[in-house]
């Protein structure tokens, strides 16, 4: 690989909680793109592939809390844990926008590493990790049952679901990005600054976003916001502003209509006393 700029190549890991299969249901579509998503480039969808486990992302749920004999869900229990784990665009990206001549080994070196971090961090309670290469950055979505080993009172060994183990507090998700970091080290990318309010969106969040901004652009004869996060920031504060400003101007017309219908109403009733008035005086 060439020589990677340091400082400017960022992990990126989130995770989010699901309860029910139905909610597994719904990611096992969209990682094999059983669903369309606006975001996604087709023509590419044929390079995603599997690095992990498989596909059959609630097949995979159910036998292996069958293998664990976990058989009752407590209501608000967490089921799986999804990770979506990439690195800043520039990793692959030159500043124009371009691939780097490198990005493929880059990539190849990322998703080997992430792959070793995951089996390491989760052993076999990480079922299945897919590769998606088919929107802006590649990335991985990573499931994750949150099993865990303990002793009853008898001294059998019982396994539960405990996702407080992995996720519970601030602490515990700032340690994974630690070991994340540190996994992706010889790669040259770092953590991200701790500690920093920056607010983070979900991929479909951040798309919807994207393509609303570039509704109201167009429609208010704008040019459009680039889709890649890196400019996307300033190009949202703008479209928010403007938003802001059509709400204030949309509120105010629909005040002057509620006014005139106020008026008619005052109007129609009175007009409606005098008709009855005068039937009454002939």
């Amino acid at each position: 690989m060439e020589a990677i700029t340091e400082g400017h190549n960022l992990t990126v890991l989130r995770a989010k909680k699901y309860h029910t299969f139905t909610q597994a249901a719904w990611i096992e579509k969209h990682v094999t793109r059983a669903i369309e998503s606006a975001n996604v480039n087709k023509r590419f969808s044929h390079l995603n592939r599997v690095v992990i486990g498989s596909e059959q992302i609630c097949d995979d749920i159910r036998k292996h809390l069958e293998h664990h004999s976990i058989t009752k869900l407590r209501k608000n229990g967490v089921l799986m844990i999804e990770f979506v784990l990439s690195v800043s665009p520039s990793f692959f990206k030159q500043a124009d926008g371009t691939y780097r001549p490198d990005a493929n080994e880059r990539l190849k070196a990322w998703t080997r590493a992430s792959r070793d971090w995951l089996l390491k961090e989760f052993g076999t309670n990480c079922l299945s990790a897919i590769l998606h290469l088919d929107e802006q950055t590649p990335h991985l979505h990573a499931i994750c049952v949150p099993v865990s080993r303990s002793l009853n009172k008898k001294g059998e060994v019982v396994h539960r679901l405990n996702a407080r183990g992995i996720l519970g507090g601030r602490d515990k998700l700032s340690r994974l990005q630690d070991s994340y970091a540190g996994a992706l080290a010889p790669l040259s990318i770092k953590r991200g600054k701790r500690g920093s309010r920056a607010t983070h969106t979900t991929l479909k969040q951040f798309y919807s976003a994207v393509n609303e901004s570039k509704r109201i652009c167009a429609k208010s004869a704008l040019p459009s916001p680039d889709a890649a996060p890196a400019s996307f920031n300033s190009w949202q504060a703008i479209v928010n502003r403007l938003s802001d400003s059509l709400d204030s101007i949309h509120e105010s017309e629909i005040n002057k209509l509620k006014g005139i219908i106020q008026e008619l109403v005052v109007t129609n009733e009175r007009l409606r006393h005098e008709v009855i008035s005068r039937r009454r005086n002939q």
